[in-house]
């Protein structure tokens, strides 16, 4: 029996202005991170909580 294999992106990253992260314009990926102060997570809807649980002092 095979396994199925998900196809990987091809990465094209751009800096993003809002938040200054180099992010994939094809997946939304934000290189090199695990979440990020504008939202993003690779694991969940909102980095930016995770990371105040995480005990992270954010600035706004």
């Amino acid at each position: 029996m095979k396994k199925s294999k998900k196809k990987e992106c091809d990465h094209v990253y751009e800096r993003n202005p809002y938040c200054g992260a180099w992010v994939c314009v094809k997946c939304d990926d934000h290189k090199g991170l695990e979440r990020y102060f504008c939202g993003w997570s690779r694991t969940s809807s909102n980095g930016y909580r995770e990371l105040l649980e995480m005990g992270e002092t954010i600035e706004e």
